[in-house]
């Protein structure tokens, strides 16, 4: 299955907003909700790969730098699981851009 696109998005949000609900008589077609179903879960799986990926990084810098350099510091844990988590959402950004062409 392929994930909703940016526009899809835009429109879902855009008619969930622009569009009033069922009790005053205006009907929000199923599509609609779908869609909107869609996008919270692909927004809710976005944050859990964000948490999960910033605290395996964390966790494996705090252990590194206690393991070979005996002390640890929460600005360098945070700032080096920052910047691997920076350097997970390109990495994802390149690869949908080269398969997509």
């Amino acid at each position: 299955p392929t994930q909703p696109r940016p526009r899809v998005f835009a429109a879902c949000v855009c008619s969930i907003i622009l569009s009033k609900d069922s009790f005053s008589g205006v009907y929000i077609s199923r599509a609609a909700i779908a869609n909107s179903r869609a996008v919270v879960l692909m927004i809710l799986r976005e944050i859990f790969i964000f948490v999960a990926a910033f605290a395996a990084f964390a966790s494996a810098v705090a252990a590194y730098l206690l393991a070979f350099h005996g002390e640890t510091s929460l600005k360098n844990i945070l700032s080096t699981a920052a910047a691997a988590v920076i350097g997970l959402y390109v990495g994802r950004y390149l690869q949908t851009r080269l398969t997509h062409g």
